[in-house]
């Protein structure tokens, strides 16, 4: 999850761990939550304090389930109204880690658009779609 190393909160110290997306003084979103400690959550971020942000738990599964895409309007959207802009990033390091590397965290810096993103990855996708083709078992769909 690229929220784990931001300033954005997944719910850890709720019931909703995972499902909920937010922080102290967001501006948007009508979901309110407040972490506290939990079994496996001893210590969550923001413990305590006011987060609001989105509840998603509440997405059909179904839908989840059909569209294998990566969601990346969550993040772009959150990143747009998150301020202080530089406070986003907790640790760039990794951010970059989780995504693979740091283009996504400077697109996101530069503003990129989610097509503009997704673009951006066509080529490595290809070349690897390409040379793992000899060792399927079974044709792609």
């Amino acid at each position: 999850c690229f929220f784990e190393a931001t300033a954005a909160s997944v719910g850890r110290g709720t019931d909703l761990q995972f499902q909920v997306v937010g922080a102290p003084g967001f501006p948007a979103g009508d979901y309110t939550f407040t972490p506290e400690p939990k079994p496996g959550a001893r210590h969550p971020k923001h413990q305590g304090l006011p987060c609001r942000g989105w509840n998603l738990s509440g997405l059909p599964v179904a839908e989840l389930r059909r569209d294998t895409a990566l969601r990346l309007h969550y993040l772009l959207d959150f990143f747009a109204a998150y301020e202080p802009r530089d406070g986003f990033f907790l640790r760039s390091d990794f951010f970059d880690k989780l995504a693979g590397t740091d283009s996504l965290r400077l697109q996101l810096l530069r503003g990129a658009t989610e097509e503009e993103i997704r673009r951006s990855w066509a080529p490595t996708l290809r070349a690897f779609k390409a040379q793992r083709r000899r060792y399927l078992l079974y044709p792609e769909d």
